[in-house]
């Protein structure tokens, strides 16, 4: 019987993350370069955008860390079927300055368009999940359902004020005189 040498492979570091239980899981900046690195996106170019999707970046220390769910929902909100073209900030139509307004592309994601079709985007996600093998029980889905409806409900609370600004327009004011 032959046997072989054992080998030693170097163990590629990992990359941060943070999760708290299944409905919270933050992943470094440093995880999303790894998968953009083809496209040539660098950490200054990442961060744009996810200022341009609208996804906030928790820091920590010298740590950068995006939520995995914000970041899955804003990304299926801007290539939906039938949308038009999102330019990533720093792409080659922005840098030669040929952003056709006539394609009607845009560069941040429509917080409105996205608090409106939230249940579809999430079930977009849920769904695209289980084509791609990832099998989830009725309690995950449950959770993961309560726990991006407990977000949405606290994003919408955070909006509601300036919502309120857009819609309350303030009234000139007139001078009156008294006689």
């Amino acid at each position: 019987m032959t046997s072989f040498p054992a080998t030693s492979t170097p163990e590629a570091p990992t990359l941060p993350s943070i999760s708290f239980g299944a409905g919270v899981r933050l992943l470094g900046e440093d995880h999303y370069l790894k998968e953009l690195e083809p496209l040539g996106l660098s950490r200054r170019g990442f961060r744009a955008l996810c200022r341009a999707l609208q996804v906030p970046m928790l820091h920590v220390g010298k740590r950068r860390f995006v939520d995995v769910l914000s970041f899955k929902l804003a990304m299926r909100a801007v290539v939906r079927v039938g949308h038009p073209d999102f330019l990533v900030p720093g792409c080659e139509e922005i840098r030669n300055g040929r952003k056709s307004f006539w394609t009607g592309a845009v560069t941040t994601l429509d917080l409105k368009y996205f608090q409106r079709n939230f249940r579809h985007l999430l079930a977009e996600i849920l769904y695209s999940s289980k084509m791609e093998g990832v099998t989830l029980d009725r309690k995950e889905i449950r959770d993961l359902a309560k726990e991006a409806a407990d977000r949405m409900v606290r994003m919408c609370l955070q909006l509601r004020p300036l919502d309120e600004q857009d819609r309350i327009k303030p009234e000139p004011a007139h001078a009156t005189s008294h006689s």
